[in-house]
C-alpha cells in the first residue's frame, strides 16, 4: 500500500510539473511586466459557484467585469498553507483595482473548519466553499492551482504548484490584463 501511495505522489508530480510547462505561453516573445504573454484564452465549463464562509451564496458570474484569481486550495495541503501570504499579498498590492482573489476550498471538510483554517491562517480573501467536483470541470489536478480569469469570465492563465514569485506573477499578469493601470 505504502508502495502504491508514494507512486501515485511521484505520478501526480511529475504531471504537475508537465501541465506547468504545458501552460506556458504559446508565443517564444517573452513576456514584458505590462503585457501578457500569447496564450488562448480557453471559455471555462461552467460558472462556479459555493457558499462563502459568511454563509452567503456566491456565484462566479458575480465577478464579470473584474480580473479574478480563483485559488482551488484545501485545509490539509502544505504549498496551499504557504501560499495564504502571497495572495494575501496581491489582494492588498491590487485593492480599488477591478480584480479579486477567490479562495475556493475543495476537499475541506464542513464550513467550520475551513472557518477555522482561515482565522488561524489569517486569509484576507474571500474564501468560497466549493464544489468538489468542479475540480474536474476546471482540469483541477494538483493543489494549490490557481486560475487567471479575465474579465469576461474565460481563463487565461493556469498557474500549478508552489511556484516561487507567484504573487509577482500574478500581479503583473493582472495588471496587463487591466491595462497597465497601477
Amino acid at each position: 500500500m505504502r508502495v502504491t501511495r508514494t507512486l501515485a505522489i511521484v505520478l501526480a508530480i511529475g504531471v504537475g510539473s508537465h501541465v506547468v510547462s504545458a501552460q506556458s505561453p504559446r508565443s517564444t516573445t517573452a513576456a514584458t511586466p505590462t503585457q501578457v504573454a500569447a496564450f488562448d484564452p480557453e471559455s471555462l465549463p461552467s460558472d462556479f459557484t459555493g457558499v462563502d464562509l459568511d454563509g452567503i451564496a456566491f456565484a462566479g458570474s458575480e465577478l464579470r467585469g473584474k480580473v479574478v484569481l480563483l485559488d482551488f486550495w484545501a485545509v490539509w495541503c502544505g504549498p496551499c498553507v504557504a501560499a495564504v501570504p502571497k495572495l494575501n499579498h496581491v489582494q492588498d498590492e491590487l485593492a480599488g483595482e477591478d480584480f479579486a482573489v477567490i479562495g475556493y476550498a475543495v476537499y475541506s471538510g464542513p464550513g467550520e473548519d475551513v472557518q477555522a483554517f482561515a482565522d488561524q491562517h489569517g486569509i484576507e480573501y474571500r474564501v468560497v466553499i466549493g464544489d468538489d467536483d468542479l475540480t474536474l470541470d476546471y482540469g483541477v489536478i494538483g493543489y494549490p492551482t490557481y486560475l487567471l480569469i479575465d474579465q469576461q469570465g474565460r481563463q487565461v492563465r493556469k498557474y500549478v504548484g508552489a511556484l516561487p514569485g507567484l504573487d509577482e506573477r500574478v500581479i503583473a499578469d493582472v495588471r496587463a490584463l487591466l491595462g497597465g493601470s497601477s
